[in-house]
């Protein structure tokens, strides 16, 4: 495991979004695994720009959040789905069937969480 120390907030932004850059570029259906709350903000907004500058394409890479709030829909400005999608999801071209976070509002709270 490698450990990294930055100095501030935008340093560790622009580390972690250049570390995802990276791989995203190199393998174009990469498999990610994303973080939510306020500590990745940065590196989405990175990672949105970049994007946008035509740098990088998401068209194959698949995606997995591990939470979200049960009994909250995808819709509810408190669902972490909602917060991926204000950040990340619906700024770039990641396709709606690669985004994978679990459903808030499933019937079958064990049958989500395989």
């Amino acid at each position: 495991m490698e450990i990294i120390i930055k100095s501030n907030y935008r340093e560790v932004s622009e580390s972690a979004s250049e570390y995802l850059l990276n791989i995203v570029k190199n393998k174009p259906n990469a498999v990610l695994g994303l973080p939510t709350g306020s500590s990745p903000i940065g590196m989405y907004k990175i990672i949105v720009d970049e994007y946008k500058k035509g740098n990088v394409s998401f068209e194959n890479v698949k995606t997995f959040n591990l939470d979200e709030y049960m009994g909250l829909d995808r819709n509810n400005d408190q669902s972490y789905y909602y917060f991926m999608n204000e950040n990340l999801y619906s700024h770039v071209n990641l396709k709606p069937e690669n985004i994978n976070i679990p459903n808030g509002m499933a019937e079958d709270i064990s049958h989500e969480s395989i």
